[in-house]
């Protein structure tokens, strides 16, 4: 079933956001240096995710998912993040659980992880931030590993924002240093190199957020400034080591 066709399954609402053509095109759902930094879960304003044919929304206490052959079911009621991967559903709810469905409908969810204060899912699985500030990633059924110390163990400070792209994996802790792991063919990481490397390398600082997606990514800076690296076959971002772009009225 085309999305559009599946609106109607939701309320007004919904369906009016759900329609415009600027959903976006990939499940991330990530957090702020303020909520990682409090360590509890904190629920995010309404938002839509998507991962090409499958979809997600949370409004409210209530989030939905659906792919492109189906009409919105609701997951359930409780969840204060969610996103979409290429495979799953996930949702983070008011107890810190991290949940996984295979299929959109209200059924028993997996529970992946408990303790998280934020989460990213994308093309590789999923990366929890715990309330101690560590994160942990994993890959479908795999076994979640730890990919940076927590914040009282490093210097660092702990992780406070997470993204999952399509070919590299970012962090950024608390010191403003963002780090990448995956693949590097397209200027990924950042440093010019084009190498991929076997764990997590700091490639940029004074960094709050990131956000990646096939091939390219873009990272906020404290002052307001974006950086941006990598390209996809349409040409964006056209680098391998980050450039920075100014933004309207930072």
């Amino acid at each position: 079933m085309h999305r559009r066709a599946a609106l109607a399954a939701l309320p007004t609402p919904l369906a009016l956001a759900l329609a415009h053509p600027l959903t976006p095109a990939i499940g991330t759902a990530i957090g702020t240096p303020e909520a990682a930094a409090q360590g509890a879960p904190r629920r995010e304003p309404s938002r839509l995710a998507a991962y090409y044919e499958r979809h997600g929304l949370r409004r409210g206490d209530t989030a939905w998912g659906w792919d492109d052959r189906g009409t919105p079911q609701p997951l359930r009621g409780d969840l204060v993040q969610l996103a979409v991967s290429r495979h799953a559903w996930y949702g983070l709810n008011t107890r810190g659980e991290l949940l996984r469905w295979t299929q959109p409908e209200p059924a028993p969810a997996q529970r992946l992880r408990e303790g998280v204060a934020r989460f990213a899912a994308g093309a590789s699985g999923w990366i929890a931030i715990d309330r101690d500030g560590a994160a942990w990633q994993a890959g479908g059924d795999d076994v979640a590993r730890r990919v940076m110390a927590a914040a009282k163990d490093g210097a660092h400070g702990g992780v406070v924002d997470a993204c999952v792209g399509d070919s590299a994996d970012y962090l950024v802790t608390a010191d403003g240093r963002l780090h990448v792991h995956g693949l590097a063919h397209r200027g990924q990481y950042g440093d010019g190199l084009l190498k991929a490397q076997a764990a997590y390398v700091a490639t940029a600082t004074d960094v709050v957020a990131v956000r990646a997606h096939t091939g390219h990514a873009l990272a906020l800076r404290r002052d307001g400034g974006v950086l941006g690296t990598g390209a996809t076959g349409s040409g964006r971002c056209p680098a391998t080591a980050w450039a920075t772009r100014p933004t309207a009225g930072a």
